[in-house]
This record gives C-alpha cells, sequence and structure tokens, in this order.
C-alpha cells in the first residue's frame, strides 16, 4: 500500500473518509519534512487520521519509509505547495488541529512575501479547520514569532491559546529534528497554539492567489476550472 496518495486528477475536494476507509478526526502537518513529528503523533493516536503536505517529493519519500517501518495505516502524504493544495483539496472544516514545525522564516527582507502565515492564507486555515479547531506552531525565530502572533489575530478568525502569544516550553511535544538541532545550541524555541473563533463566510480566492502569486502555478497545472467550484 503506497501512503502518497497522487491528488493530480482526482475529484476535488477530496473525501478523506474513502481515502482513509473510516470517519474519525483528521489532523495535518504542513511542511512534514522527514516525517518524524507525523510518525511520532499518528503512532500515539492511532484513533485519528493525520495528513501531511510536503513540499519536497524526496523527503515525503522518505517519511513513508518511517511510516511503512513503524506499521501505520492512519497517515497518508500529498506532494505539492501547501498554499494550494490547502485550497483545492480539502473541504471547509475538515480538520481538528493543523500543525506548523518550524517553517522557514524567510528572515531575509526581499524573501518575506514568501512566508507562509500571512493574513490571507491564515483565514484559509480558518475555513478548514473545524469550529473549535487549533493551529499549533513552533519557530526557533523570534521575528518570525511575532510576525505569526500578529497575522494570525489580525486575520479575525483566531485567539491565541497563551497569554504572551507563545510559550518557551511544551510538555508532551513531539520533537522534530529541526527542535533538537536547535536545542543542541542552546536556542529558545517559541511555541504558539491559535484557537479557531470565526469561520470566515467570504474568502477571495482570487485575492489569495494573487497574494500567495500562485496563478503560474494555476494555469501550469490546469486548475483554473477547479477553481469555479471552490467554497
Amino acid at each position: 500500500m503506497g501512503f502518497i496518495i497522487d491528488w493530480r486528477g482526482s475529484d476535488y475536494p477530496l473525501d478523506l473518509n474513502s481515502i482513509f476507509g473510516r470517519d474519525s478526526e483528521v489532523e495535518l502537518e504542513i511542511g512534514f519534512g522527514n516525517g518524524l513529528f507525523l510518525v511520532q503523533v499518528a503512532s500515539d493516536h492511532k484513533e485519528k487520521n493525520f495528513v501531511g503536505i510536503e513540499l519536497v517529493n524526496f523527503f515525503a519519500r522518505k517519511a513513508e519509509k518511517k511510516i511503512i517501518k513503524a506499521g501505520l495505516e492512519n497517515v497518508r502524504l500529498f506532494v505539492g505547495d501547501a498554499k494550494l493544495l490547502l485550497l483545492i483539496l480539502f473541504p471547509d472544516r475538515t480538520f481538528d488541529q493543523i500543525y506548523f514545525n518550524f517553517p522557514d522564516p524567510w528572515f531575509k527582507k526581499r524573501h518575506k512575501k514568501r512566508r507562509m502565515l500571512k493574513v490571507c492564507f491564515n483565514r484559509l486555515l480558518a475555513k478548514r479547520l473545524k469550529d473549535g479547531g487549533v493551529v499549533s506552531i513552533a519557530t526557533d525565530h523570534p521575528e518570525f514569532r511575532d510576525f505569526v502572533v500578529e497575522s494570525m489575530l489580525d486575520s479575525g478568525s483566531f485567539i491565541s491559546e497563551y497569554p504572551e502569544g507563545f510559550i518557551l516550553e511544551n510538555p508532551g511535544t513531539y520533537p522534530t529534528k529541526y527542535e533538537q538541532k536547535w536545542r543542541s545550541q542552546g536556542k529558545e524555541i517559541y511555541y504558539m497554539k491559535f484557537r479557531k473563533i470565526y469561520h470566515p463566510c467570504v474568502f477571495d480566492i482570487n485575492e489569495y492567489l494573487t497574494e500567495e502569486n500562485l496563478w503560474f502555478l494555476v494555469y501550469s497545472k490546469g486548475l483554473e476550472k477547479v477553481l469555479r467550484n471552490i467554497k
């Protein structure tokens, strides 16, 4: 059985109950890398289904090997740009929790437009989360931390679970490769958690595709017709 799902040419949005063969809570990790976090959390919560999205096929293959070695049946992986796949593949109110473990902070000024977790993207997260669902984010970069807190609150769909916007210790978390690396270097890790309080009733797809510079990808993949059916 393959755990990497070929989403191209599928009917959108996907029916995850059919893909997993059961109806269960679903959690998502965006940017799962080598799959260490995903395998750990899925192993401890076999009653839930887990989805991972990763841009690089090489990492997805490494993660798939870990899934097979762990004997898991509750994980499915997707390869592609998460900004696009989250838009086209999944219906509203799909996920109970979404994880971002050490997303690229793109700290240089000229690169900041590439960051994930800008306001418009955060509203898409809110649409794909169930009511009351949670976005969990970890970073070692203090400026990116402040950017995330501000942009999540500015989206109007989330509140922070932490009074200061973040905490420095998160007992029970599943350490990723990067967390282990940064801690070994004595760096502080910032954990953020935001709960959905408002479901965006209006979402401007044209604005989103423009902000995230996705129009070329849409046309190169022949997905322009798909956009007409997205809510």
